[in-house]
C-alpha cells in the first residue's frame, strides 16, 4: 500500500504503519492517519531495521523480578525526594544495585588509572558523580546516568605489562547495561533513552578534538537539551575525583559549540 511518497510496511496492525523518524532515528509504528498528519518527520525503514527494532522489543519484554518493582520504587522515591545519593550508598553496601545490574558489585573491585581517578576504585567514583550530579541539576535523567555512566568499566578494565589501566570502550558496555535494565524496570521510553544516550556518550564532552561540525550534527538530531545534559554528566564525571582538581575546559568547548547551534 502507497502512503505518501513511501510504501510503508504494514504491521499485525492494519491501521498502523511502520516509520523512521528523519530526526532522532528511532524506527517504529504509528497510526496510519496520524502519518498522513505529520508526514514530513517520517521516511520509510528498511526491512533490517524494522527486524531489528522487534527483536529489541522482544528483549524488553523480559519479565521484571519482584526486587526489580521493589528497587524501582525506591529508586523514583529517591530521585522525587533528592536524596538519591544517599540510597545509591546503601545501594552499594546492601547489594540491591547488583541486582538490576551484576555488574555493579565488582565496581569496588574495579581499579582506575591514579593519575585520572586518585579518589580510588569505580565505586567511589560512582558515589562521587552521583553526589556532584544532584549540585549540578535536578533533572533525574542525568542523575541516574551518573549512577550508571561508568558500570561498564566491570567488563572492561585491562592492566598491561606495565600496569597502565583502561577500560576502552566501557561507555558502550555501560549504555547496553543500562538499556537492558531500565526496559526490564519497565522505565518508559523517553527516560531509557536519555539515559542511555548520556551513558553512551558521557566521554565526548572530555575530549578536545570533538568538531564543531559534529557537535552542531548531534545537536540537530538529538536535541540541545539532551546535549546540555551530556555536558552536566560529564561535568559531575570531572568534578567526582576528588582529591583532582576539576578541569572543564573542554567540557565549556563542547557547551559553546552547542549553544552556537543554529536551526
Amino acid at each position: 500500500m502507497f502512503i505518501g511518497p513511501y510504501k510503508l510496511e504494514e504491521t499485525e496492525d492494519p491501521n498502523k504503519v511502520w516509520v523512521r523518524n528523519k530526526k532522532s532515528g528511532e524506527v517504529y509504528q504509528i497510526t496510519k492517519k496520524y502519518y498522513h498528519r505529520n508526514k514530513s518527520q517520517y521516511d520509510q525503514p528498511s526491512k533490517k531495521e524494522i527486524i531489528s527494532t522487534q527483536e529489541e522489543k522482544n528483549k524488553s519484554k523480559e519479565p521484571s523480578t519482584p526486587d526489580d518493582k521493589r528497587i524501582k520504587r525506591n529508586i523514583v522515591s529517591a530521585l522525587k525526594k533528592g536524596t538519591f545519593s544517599s540510597y545509591v550508598n546503601q545501594g552499594f553496601d546492601n547489594g540491591d544495585l547488583a541486582k538490576i545490574i551484576p555488574e555493579f558489585a565488582m565496581l569496588k573491585n574495579t581499579e582506575q588509572d591514579p593519575i585520572h581517578h586518585p579518589e580510588g576504585h569505580t565505586e567511589i567514583h560512582t558515589k562521587y558523580v552521583v553526589k556532584e550530579a544532584e549540585k549540578i541539576t535536578n533533572d533525574k535523567r542525568v542523575i541516574f546516568a551518573a549512577l550508571l555512566h561508568d558500570v561498564g568499566k566491570a567488563t572492561t578494565t585491562e592492566k598491561d605489562e606495565n600496569d597502565k589501566i583502561t577500560a576502552h570502550g566501557h561507555e558502550e558496555e555501560s549504555a547496553k547495561m543500562a538499556d537492558k535494565a531500565l526496559k526490564r524496570m519497565r522505565f518508559d521510553k523517553k527516560f531509557t533513552h536519555d539515559v542511555v544516550f548520556l551513558c553512551r556518550y558521557h566521554m565526548l564532552p572530555h575530549f578536545p578534538d570533538v568538531s564543531r561540525k559534529k557537535i552542531h550534527k548531534m545537536t540537530r538530531k538529538y536535541g540541545k537539551e539532551l546535549m546540555d545534559m551530556l555536558v552536566q554528566v560529564a561535568r559531575a564525571d570531572k568534578r567526582g575525583r576528588p582529591p583532582k582538581k576539576s578541569d572543564e575546559k573542554y567540557a565549556d568547548r563542547f557547551q559553546e559549540f552547542i549553544n552556537s547551534f543554529k536551526e
